[in-house]
């Protein structure tokens, strides 16, 4: 995600705040990005099914993970 689309979304984040009476996000909150990153959202959805399995002592060979 680039500087400015990180930026933008926690502009977002705070016109909603504004709308639904709650105070915007403090610089501590959601700090200004100065670097971009690689997210790897849909990777953590099979991450989490995969050690949850594991931690119960179940190895997965295969599987799906699914989110709404």
């Amino acid at each position: 995600m680039s500087i400015e689309e990180q930026n933008e979304m926690g502009q977002s984040i705070n016109e909603i705040r504004t709308e639904i009476g709650e105070p915007e996000l403090t610089e501590e909150e959601w700090p200004l990005a100065t670097k971009s990153f690689t997210s790897t959202f849909f990777a953590d959805h099979a991450i989490s099914k995969i050690v949850d399995a594991y931690e119960k002592g179940i190895v997965l060979n295969d599987g799906m993970s699914a989110w709404y």
